[in-house]
């Protein structure tokens, strides 16, 4: 008998919760109203990211991915430019780059450029869904 009397109670305290996070938004997040123009919107940012590569540190990271990949240990200095030989070097990008070899190698440059989009689309709706109910949550993600 107190187990149900207990269960009954639980059910209630969740719809007051429920209608009180009514209250606070004044509506309940749907998902035409609310997540197709976020994933919308993440797909417009995706596909603008797929245009040309032009940076220039991509190629070092295809490079160091190859190495390790290779099975080299990783590189205590940097060896690819001659003038910074003797400097100590980290590597803090070290998925990244297994990454980014691993996608130049299955699919050449194309896969690179689809990479940034996907990647740049997700982590932008990451961003959007951090904040939900924040203003002025589009601009800040786009800045971001």
């Amino acid at each position: 008998r107190g187990e149900g009397r207990d269960e009954e109670y639980d059910d209630e305290d969740d719809e007051e919760d429920e209608d009180e996070q009514q209250e606070e938004t004044g509506r309940q997040r749907t998902l035409v109203r609310d997540e197709l123009p976020d994933w919308a919107l993440s797909l417009v940012v995706g596909l603008s990211c797929c245009q040309r590569l032009a940076e220039q540190d991509i190629w070092w990271q295809v490079r160091l991915g190859d190495e390790l990949l290779a099975g080299n240990p990783l590189p205590k200095f940097e060896s690819w430019t001659y003038t910074s030989t003797h400097v100590p070097f980290h590597n803090h990008w070290m998925l990244s780059t297994v990454l980014f070899s691993a996608t130049h190698t299955l699919t050449s440059v194309p896969g690179l450029v689809l990479l940034r989009g996907i990647l740049s689309g997700l982590f932008f709706r990451l961003l959007l869904a951090l904040r939900p109910r924040c203003p002025l949550r589009y601009p800040l993600a786009g800045v971001a």
